[in-house]
């Protein structure tokens, strides 16, 4: 997201300008603009392109120290402000969890390691995206981590001058196969790890090279063309390309491609001096980059310590965040920039030290236990108390590995764990996505009560389906029916009970989330969609309890309801977070009845909706009679899932004589 490219060419800026345009929309409405998040693909090319351009044309001695000043210089003046004022606003704002987290992330953000801690802290019981205010940082991480690569790798190169192109051809080749690779069976891997995202910047290195320089002249019509075509295949990717899709892969080459097509034609072309060679544009995009760093922390700190924002008031964030990245362009920026080119040794120096005076306050946060500045609602030490007690009563339960007989596959014992027992006739196996993990207490709990043994078998985000599969987790593919209608044989079971987060595999995702999600397929080669996902669930949900029934008898869990957000700190905070049962009835109609129409067929076969208890007042609730049925906005806690023992004991068949 650098400036410094020598003859500066007002189309980047313009460029900048359209990328940050597009993840600002994507982020303030992300069902209008879906793929507006492609802006960042779109900054990764340029900076692959101007770095690349700088290097080559500096062949002084002494350039690579240069370079990496030139780094600092541009990148961590804008960085510190945002940073430090980010903790200290969470200081003032977040919980105290909340804020040994943003402490962790400030840290890795200072190292330029952003992008691998929020690949480390991916997962389903992961906090919401819009709840880490530094999330976008991660991108930064991957910039930084090619500076530090790709400039060796050049000066190598350049002295066998025949091989650089090819040699960076191939590099990105290599990258972006690996992306295509891996995207589908970890997406988050691809996402956020730098070697599948380096074919990006590595495409601009390679126009680069075919380009060094760029006279400005009146264009052909060929040249025309292209700029067009480049600039279509980015807006159209910002409509067209699918948030729940995994991404980066095929569909990268969309912003990837336009981006490169827009650098090499533009310079001199319509689109490159009226439009986006426009003085707006070019104002915009002087700001981009500490617009960037401004725009997110303003939209997560609204979300989390605040009710739900609308439109108008999100937009008023982002003009908020204009207002700041232009105060800090110009008083910020500016005079750092003039302070080098008199004296930068010392400046670098300055900002470095400045670097690590953040990264030594939030070690510190990190570390030392405060107290909360924001004012608690009476509820507060309930909930504490409530949050210990759940990580009470889920550590008594003697977990051990189930038994796994053969010739079932090692790798599945990794998501089953077993309470052990006393050889009992009664055996309750208790099959799902995470919502198995956390409903995992009430299968232990009515097992001991018949001096029985329980066994959990839980794949996140992977429904209890025979003959399903998700890019999400490789647990979850089509040849695992065999082995866990194997698996469920083997353990003889008394009660079978599945139980899913079953809404989420047959409703549009939650707006703004990316990745395939909870989608499922059928199918062993295409990817999972909202269509295909629909189809499995109405497919494959009578085909697997009916192949279960004939096993024992099964119970299945409906859907708690989904909360609008985690009522840990929403009720700390006195915001609302409550559904209406007739909302959580709407989104799990389908389902629903697909489960009466079974139950009512087949007789060995019950339903237990937790709706009827924590909606009984017509709005769903998350503290019951002083309890706290809710760990997040979807997962029951221990003492909620041990709130249903009756019910799932009147549902147990009757002990053998």
């Amino acid at each position: 997201m650098g400036r410094d490219d020598p003859g500066r060419r007002r189309d980047i800026d313009g460029m900048r300008a359209l990328a940050i345009t597009l993840v600002i929309a994507y982020h303030l409405a992300p069902r209008g603009l879906r793929g507006g998040f492609i802006g960042v693909d779109v900054f990764f090319v340029l900076s692959g392109y101007l770095i690349t351009q700088i290097l080559v044309a500096d062949g002084e001695p002494g350039r690579f120290r240069r370079f990496y000043e030139l780094r600092i210089r541009r990148l961590a003046p804008a960085l510190v402000v945002v940073l430090a004022t980010t903790l200290l606003a969470g200081r003032w704002l977040l919980l105290a969890g909340e804020l040994r987290e943003l402490a962790s992330h400030t840290l890795a953000a200072t190292l330029f390691v952003a992008n691998i801690a929020f690949w480390f802290g991916s997962g389903y019981f992961d906090s919401r995206a819009i709840e880490k205010p530094l999330l976008h940082l991660w991108s930064l991480g991957i910039e930084e981590q090619f500076y530090l690569l790709w400039p060796v790798l050049l000066w190598w190169l350049v002295r066998r001058p025949r091989r650089v192109l090819p040699t960076t051809l191939c590099l990105a080749l290599a990258s972006f196969a690996a992306t295509v690779a891996v995207s589908a069976s970890s997406p988050d891997a691809a996402f956020y790890l730098p070697w599948f995202r380096f074919w990006e910047l590595l495409a601009g290195a390679c126009l680069a090279h075919l380009q060094p320089t760029a006279p400005v002249t009146r264009a052909a019509w060929r040249t025309e063309l292209a700029a067009w075509v480049g600039g279509g295949l980015i807006l159209g990717g910002a409509v067209a390309i699918d948030p729940a899709a995994p991404f980066p892969s095929w569909s990268a080459l969309a912003p990837v491609v336009g981006t490169a097509l827009l650098l090499r034609a533009a310079p001199g072309t319509w689109l490159g001096r009226r439009v986006l060679s426009h003085p707006l544009a070019v104002g915009l995009g002087m700001v981009s980059y500490p617009l960037y760093l401004w725009h997110w922390p303003l939209l997560s700190f609204q979300e989390v310590a605040t009710p739900q924002a609308s439109l108008a008031l999100r937009s008023a964030a982002m003009i908020l965040a204009l207002i700041l990245a232009t105060a800090t362009y110009r008083w910020v920026e500016m005079p750092v920039r003039t302070l080098y080119s008199r004296w930068p040794r010392p400046t670098v120096l300055a900002l470095s030290a400045a670097l690590l005076a953040v990264a030594g306050s939030a070690a510190i946060l990190r570390s030392v236990p405060l107290r909360p500045l924001v004012e608690p609602s009476p509820m507060a030490e309930l909930l504490q108390q409530e949050l210990f007690r759940d990580g009470e009563l889920r550590a008594q339960i003697a977990a051990f590995p189930c038994p796994w007989p053969e010739p079932l596959p090692a790798s599945g014992r990794r998501y089953c764990s077993s309470s052990g027992g006393t050889g009992s006739a009664t055996r309750i196996v208790m099959w799902g996505d995470s919502t198995a993990e956390s409903w995992g207490p009430l299968a232990h709990a009515v097992a001991r009560r018949r001096g029985g043994e329980a066994e959990v078998l839980s794949i996140s985000g992977c429904p209890p389906l025979l003959a399903v599969r998700t890019p999400l987790h490789p647990g979850c593919e089509l040849d695992d029916s065999t082995w866990k209608l194997a698996f469920l044989e083997s353990a003889r079971p008394t009660l079978i009970v599945l139980t899913a987060r079953w809404g989420a595999y047959v409703n549009e995702p939650v707006p703004g989330e990316r990745g395939p999600g909870h989608l499922v397929t059928t199918s062993p080669r295409d990817l999972p969609s909202l269509a295909s996902s629909r189809e499995a669930m109405t497919s494959r949900l009578p085909e697997t309890i009916a192949r279960l029934a004939r096993i024992a008898p099964v119970v299945v869990i409906a859907s708690v309801p989904d909360l609008a957000r985690s009522p840990v700190g929403a009720l700390q905070r006195g915001l609302e977070f409550r559904v209406s049962r007739a909302d959580h009835e709407a989104r799990q109609r389908s389902v629903v009845a697909q489960l009466t129409e079974i139950a009512a067929h087949e007789p060995r076969v019950k339903v237990l909706d937790p709706a009827v208890r924590l909606c009984a007042s017509g709005s769903c609730e998350a503290v019951i009679d002083g309890t706290l049925f809710y760990t997040d906005e979807t997962h029951v806690s221990a003492q909620g899932a041990l709130a249903f023992e009756a019910e799932l004991t009147a549902l147990l068949p009757p002990p053998a004589p």
